[in-house]
C-alpha cells in the first residue's frame, strides 16, 4: 500500500547512538508540496520544518502550524531508531 501524507515510518536502521532516544524527521505539506511550518514537540517549540530532531524513547504529540493551519499527530519513538512523518496542513 502507498504511503500518504501523515503516515509514520521508522526506518531499519540504528542511526541514533545515544541510549534512551531516537530521532525525529518532520516534514509540513501545503497543497502537496513541501511547506515551512512552526514544529511543536510535547507543548515545546522544536523549530520549523522541515526538522530533525532527538527525542527520548515513548510517544510524543507533534503539531505543525503555518498561519490558520495547523496538524497534530502522535508519534512513537524507538531507541536507536528514526521516525520519519510527512503532514499535510489543513485547508
Amino acid at each position: 500500500k502507498p504511503k500518504q501524507p501523515g503516515d509514520e515510518r521508522t526506518s531499519g536502521e540504528n542511526v541514533v547512538k545515544a541510549p534512551g532516544q531516537g530521532a525525529l524527521h518532520v516534514v509540513a505539506l501545503e497543497s502537496g508540496q513541501v511547506a515551512a511550518a512552526v514544529v511543536t514537540i510535547d507543548g515545546k517549540r522544536a523549530g520549523t520544518a522541515p526538522l530533525s530532531s532527538l527525542l527520548p524513547v515513548g510517544n510524543h504529540a507533534v503539531r505543525l502550524e503555518k498561519g490558520t493551519k495547523s496538524v497534530e499527530r502522535q508519534v512513537a519513538i524507538a531507541e536507536g531508531r528514526i521516525a520519519s512523518i510527512r503532514l499535510e496542513l489543513g485547508p
